[in-house]
């Protein structure tokens, strides 16, 4: 259909399209941090605080939300392949948890970003050969065959990642290393009553 064809190279550039959505993710710290900057000091622990928790927040329902479809997925196409996969994301992502309450956020990365990649190879494994079934009409079900770009397009894809890939993963590596410490109370400087100016704004001359 429409003249376009599934090569397995497909699913090497879906799988590297996973791996770079689990590193960009690191941009929303970045411009956090870039924002707060900006604001007088005494409002820079607040804006990080209401920025951590809209993220968290939204990411609950991003969650949920796609636990919810892996369930329906799995319920209606499932094979027990996907369902092995699909019960390795979710263990993934309980043990993501468990370490970021520990405070380790290297392995909480880790076990997250396998998560992400587990859930996708569970939702492939379930549809396969379908994309997109079709709930009413059969012969509407998107394939991975007809869902496939030309071998042109492909070609393409290929050349700019392999150009631009490097780049952003060299990006996001920096930026990780650069927020690979939470601040705590222990980076606030701790200042004495006498430093304090006054009300008024004016510190009396001493004598």
């Amino acid at each position: 259909m429409f003249g376009q064809t599934f090569d397995t190279n497909d699913i090497a550039i879906i799988g590297l399209l996973v791996v770079l959505e689990g590193f960009l993710s690191i941009d929303n710290a970045l411009v956090l941090g870039i924002l707060a900057k900006r604001l007088p000091k005494a409002q820079r622990n607040k804006a990080l605080s209401y920025g951590l928790i809209g993220a968290m927040v939204f990411r609950l329902i991003a969650v949920v939300a796609a636990a919810a479809f892996l369930l329906w997925t799995e319920i209606s196409y499932g094979k027990a392949a996907s369902a092995v996969v699909a019960t390795i994301a979710a263990l993934a992502l309980l043990g993501a948890v468990a370490f970021s309450l520990r405070g380790r956020e290297g392995w909480a990365f880790t076990l997250n970003a396998a998560a992400i990649v587990a859930a996708v190879a569970a939702l492939f494994i379930a549809l396969y050969p379908n994309v997109l079934p079709s709930t009413s009409v059969a012969a509407g079900t998107l394939t991975v065959t007809n869902a496939s770009s030309t071998g042109y397009t492909l070609a393409v894809m290929s050349w700019v990642a392999v150009i631009f890939t490097p780049v952003v993963l060299a990006y996001q590596a920096w930026t990780y290393w650069v927020f690979r410490q939470r601040i705590s109370a222990s980076h606030i400087p701790v200042v004495s009553a006498s430093a304090v100016p006054p009300r008024g704004g004016v510190t009396p001359t001493p004598v």
